[in-house]
């Protein structure tokens, strides 16, 4: 007897139908589910049976044992041991393959007890050296057959990992626990009660059932089978003219079938669907399937194509309500346990066959067995080598001889060669051979019975970094390079990569950190740009547990509640003027299935207790500050809107929510504190949905959505497990930063600042518009957008080698392009020639090494500002040939802003004497920002929606534009690689259109030209910021590295 876990389970709706059915059965045991995997390649035995118990251990479902207790049969874990493994080796016999089905057909006659362990049954047959058959067979109430597909293909992925292939992804299979919450939330939803009121509309006044055989049925008779094949020609005018969905056409093709033997016009075929809407359904393997009825009305004078049409709709109406079992239906109408319902023959459609890869050779599934069939069953499906469409027919040999299902395979080739050759002919027009029995209308069909639903690909890969065990320096540096795959999305990270060289930016080292705290690891913002590797960041990361607290923030979850001392860019606000109620962010989010709008609130509820900004309201006392209230004393009853999308498609949703983002704006009011409003685009209980979340800017940053999104998936796990919500702490609070920002203002180090900044604000730059900016009229709503999006080819190099050519980054191209750009544009509209380009440059303002705090988990708004003066010109006044040349001093001229900028913003907003200075001088036309690497590659749960625009930053309509021109680029990981997007705006007045259009033009051309200056280039160069020598000049840092490479 194995192990057991110690608690037990009651059995799925799904589970009770099968074992109900498997007890009624004069001979039991006959619900079970068998398939083998052709593999054309060798397979090695012993990494194949690690692979196989690995998965077998993380799949609860293949480890079920029964017991029938006086309340009911329960179901429990088995803790072990494995199944046994055969193998066997059939290569001397005279012929293999006919062996190994031989040995396959012979298991499946003997029955399966489920409250026996195990109910497996897994063995390798060797027919060759480079040809394998894996068989498996369990019992249906364990498994369907899209959780054996899962299953499959987790086996298939630790045996790549066991043979030397890529490391197989984190375990992410769910529980049984996890598929009977998910059920009794179905089952206690409105859906359900929608489900089951279409269902018992759709047939209150049902047909009786028709078959083509008049023999009762009875139970548990062996199945017979039939496999035939509709060539490829016929296969191919059946798509051009029925359509390139398979299913309707097969189910048409039954229909007319039933038509034509039993003359009946209304019939009811079975439709077998997987049941499964959510994420816990479809990523868990399990007995879910179900059967749906498509009832069908048939005429001799309709045509192929008509019928094909009517099951299209039929169909598409049936799908959204297969959750509801077919066991509940079966009692909604009436019937007894002894009756079979009112579903005539099945149709189960898979338009190709279950392939994947084992071990790098392909593997193609063969179902053996979907347990016993009541009636007929028909299968129509692709080919693995495309050579048309395989047609199997199952029948009951209680009801069907041998000669009568070779009779009706026959008549149902028929149909499809008429319907193939003409899909307007009339149904009653093809001639159907007498059948060898009698056939009448009528006739008791059989219902309730499954077969193995389309196969369906695997979860996606989980990208979560595994849990760091604290303790060495070894454990925490494999921590650091699974952190560095999961937050940059690589596949590959060694321990001496550097974050920045795989595509980080300040952004994601912020949510690294994030990242590092939730694995138990403290690393800090500024050791990840000092250190860079994982080896490095090993050696200065310690346990959190251990982490002491800082002075730069207070313990977690401490009450912060009060005024808030100004931030530098709320001063900056503040001194723009104008209205700023409506000024914002805005994120479309997916969201999970069930998420109802009372669930909404109660997670939005949690995040506005845990932070602070959140419950901010804007106040004027001597100047604009926050004034956050206590914690539980906001409510958000008011602000979750909610809209039904139910028969929406995604592209319908986004599109909606494109048009809620100005309604919800115009809501917010920062003065009394309303600063999020929420959409919730509800999907329904079985599919997913999303999350409109506007929030005033005020509140939040580019930086603070990665906690948000976080904290949401969070409190949504808790929330559905029934724990208390507990988010992470938050180590530095918004309060104490702005107090110690508002200190370092007026600091000996800072006040050193300003010379820096009064050399580059002198003298002015040559202006760009066609005259001075009105805040009057040139507003948020006046303003020209262009948007430029680059290919991942284009975007590739711009993102890696270019930035790599001089140890630079993203940001210093992107400007690089820009310096070499305005000139160029300035010089054909014929005004003064300059290769000064004087910006201001937007940062995120967390840190700039000079304070010891940690914003990673802070909500708000933290960006800074500060100018710049670019000039990718020599001290002559020449621009080099090569790019990279002007890419160097672009890039010094970048680094020699101390501090990353951040003091500029103290020395002109929060120091009186030193602001009325700055305040005089130059002031920008232009603002740069580089929002960073943002996600759009994954569609998962709490992440932004891929088709929308990733972050949506709106300014209040009628607002002034603080810039002449403002520019944004952020880079969107796609489906093809990474690609850069950059919006161009300007008010209208005061850049032309066709000017703003030709600025777009040459900085796309000044970024090919790096491109291509940086390509083929072996060796990158240095430049002084690189160096801890102080006092070198470029061209004594070339003669250094040309020196080191003669000693090399």
């Amino acid at each position: 007897m194995n192990d057991r876990t110690s608690t037990d389970f009651p059995l799925s709706r799904a589970q009770l139908g099968i074992w109900f059915a498997d007890q009624d059965e004069a001979h039991g045991g006959r619900y079970q589910i068998a398939e083998y995997f052709d593999i054309a390649g060798p397979v090695d035995a012993a990494a194949f049976r690690c692979a196989w118990i690995r998965a077998w251990e993380e799949t609860e479902a293949l480890r079920v044992a029964v017991t029938d207790t006086p309340a009911g049969p329960r179901q429990s874990v088995l803790l072990g041991p494995s199944p046994d493994i055969r193998f066997l080796d059939l290569t001397t016999a005279g012929d293999p393959e006919a062996a190994a089905l031989g040995r396959m057909r012979d298991n499946l006659t003997r029955p399966l007890d489920v409250t026996r362990e195990p109910v497996l049954t897994v063995c390798l047959f060797r027919l060759s050296s480079r040809r394998f058959l894996w068989y498996q067979r369990t019992h249906h109430l364990t498994v369907d057959g899209f959780g054996a597909a899962l299953f499959a293909e987790r086996v298939a992925a630790l045996y790549a990992q066991e043979t030397g292939g890529p490391r197989a992804a984190a375990p992410s299979f769910g529980s049984l626990a996890d598929l009977l919450a998910d059920e009794e939330a179905y089952r206690a939803s409105a859906a359900f009660d929608a489900d089951r009121d279409f269902w018992t509309r759709k047939l209150a006044d049902r047909p009786r059932p028709v078959s083509l055989s008049d023999r009762s049925w009875q139970p548990a008779a062996p199945v017979l089978r039939r496999t035939a094949r509709i060539p490829a020609d016929q296969a191919d005018r059946l798509r051009a003219g029925l359509g390139r969905s398979l299913a309707p056409t097969a189910v048409a093709a039954v229909a007319a079938q039933l038509h034509l033997v039993t003359g009946a016009e209304d019939v009811v075929v079975s439709l077998p669907v997987t049941a499964r809407r959510g994420d816990v359904a479809r990523r868990t393997p399990g007995m879910l399937s179900n059967t749906v009825p498509l009832r069908l009305a048939v005429h001799g004078g309709m045509s192929f194509a008509d019928l094909t049409r009517q099951a299209a709709l039929v169909i598409k109406e049936a799908l959204p309500h297969q959750r509801y079992r077919a066991e509940d239906l079966h009692r909604d109408l009436g019937f007894t346990r002894g009756e079979r319902g009112v579903v005539g023959p099945m149709v189960n459609v898979m338009t190709f066959p279950h392939t994947f890869t084992m071990g790098g050779h392909t593997a193609v599934a063969h179902n053996l067995s979907n347990g016993p069939v009541g009636d007929i069953a028909v299968a129509v499906g692709g080919r693995q080598d495309g050579a048309g469409l395989s047609l199997d027919t199952d029948a009951s040999s209680a009801r069907y001889t041998e000669g009568e299902l070779a009779h009706h395979e026959q008549t149902l080739l028929g149909l499809f060669r008429a319907a193939a050759d003409d899909p307007q002919t009339a149904i009653g027009s093809v001639a159907v051979a007498p059948a060898p029995r009698a056939v009448r209308a009528g006739a008791p069909a059989s219902g309730g019975e499954e077969a193995a639903p389309a196969a369906q690909a695997g979860p996606e890969p989980a990208t979560a970094a595994d849990q760091a065990e604290p303790g060495g320096s070894e454990a925490a540096q494999e921590a650091m390079v699974q952190l560095f795959r999961s937050v940059l999305g690589v596949a590959e990270a060694a321990p001496d990569d550097a974050f920045f060289d795989l595509g980080g930016d300040s952004i994601t080292a912020i949510q690294l950190v994030s990242r590092a705290r939730e694995s138990g690891w403290a690393i800090s913002l500024k050791q990840v740009f000092a250190r860079e590797t994982p080896r490095e960041l090993a050696k200065v990361a310690v346990p959190a547990a251990q982490e002491h607290a800082t002075a730069a923030g207070p313990a977690p979850h401490d009450a912060v509640m009060g005024p808030v001392p100004a931030s530098p860019v709320l001063r900056w606000l503040e001194e723009l003027g104008g209205p700023v109620d409506a000024y914002q962010q805005s994120l479309l989010i997916r969201t999970p299935a069930g998420l109802t709008q009372e669930t909404l609130r109660t997670l939005l509820t949690a995040l506005t207790d845990h932070h602070d900004v959140l419950r901010a309201r804007l106040v004027d006392e001597h100047g604009w500050r926050l004034h956050i209230a206590p914690v539980g004393s906001t409510t958000v009853e008011g602000l979750v809107e909610r809209v039904a999308v139910e028969d929406f498609s995604d592209e319908e949703t986004v599109a909606l929510a494109a048009t809620h983002v100005r309604k919800a704006a115009e809501r917010l009011d920062p003065w009394a504190g309303a600063l999020l409003q929420a959409c919730l685009f509800d999907g329904g209980p079985d599919r997913r949905g999303m999350l409109l979340l506007v929030v005033h800017h005020l509140a939040v940053d580019g930086a603070s959505w990665y906690t948000l999104l976080r904290d949401l998936a969070l409190a949504w796990e808790a929330h559905g497990a029934g724990r208390p919500i507990e988010l992470p702490p938050v180590a530095t609070s918004v309060t104490r930063w702005n107090g110690l920002l508002e200190d370092s203002a007026h600091d000996a180090g800072r006040l050193a600042e300003l010379a820096h900044w009064r050399s580059v604000l002198t003298p002015d730059a040559p202006s760009l518009g066609e005259r001075p900016l009105d805040p009057a009229v040139d507003t948020a709503a006046t303003s020209t957008r262009r948007h430029l999006v680059l290919d991942p080819a284009r975007s590739a190099p711009l993102l890696s080698s270019v930035p790599a050519a001089v140890h630079g980054t993203i940001p210093d191209v992107l400007l690089t392009a820009l310096a070499l750009a305005i000139p160029a544009w300035r010089a054909e509209r014929g005004l003064p020639a300059s290769h000064d380009v004087l910006l201001d440059l937007e940062g995120h303002g967390r840190a700039d090494g000079s304070h010891e705090a940690d914003l990673s988990r802070t909500v708000g708004w933290f960006t800074s500002m500060h100018p710049v003066r670019l000039n990718p010109a020599d001290a002559g006044g020449t621009v080099p040939q090569d790019a990279t040349q002007a890419l160097a001093r672009v890039k010094e001229q970048l680094r020699a802003a101390p501090g990353d900028g951040l003091g500029f913003g103290l020395l002109r907003h929060l120091n009186a004497d030193t602001g009325r200075e700055l305040r005089g001088l130059a002031k920008p036309e232009i603002l740069f920002n580089y929002l960073g690497r943002l996600p759009g590659r994954e569609d998962a749960d709490w992440s932004p929606v891929p088709a929308a625009d990733v972050l949506r930053d709106g300014r209040d309509p009628r607002g002034p534009a603080g810039h002449g021109l403002t520019i944004d680029v952020l880079v969107r990981e796609d489906s093809g690689g990474p690609r850069l997007e950059a919006g161009f705006s300007a008010p209208a007045g005061w850049l032309r259109d066709a000017d703003l259009d030709r600025l777009c033009t040459l900085w796309d051309e000044a970024l090919g030209a790096l491109a291509a200056a940086a390509a083929g280039r072996e060796v990158s160069r240095h430049t002084p910021s690189d160096l801890y020598l102080t006092g070198l000049g470029q061209d004594e840092v070339d003669d250094l590295e040309a020196e080191l490479e003669r000693w090399a």
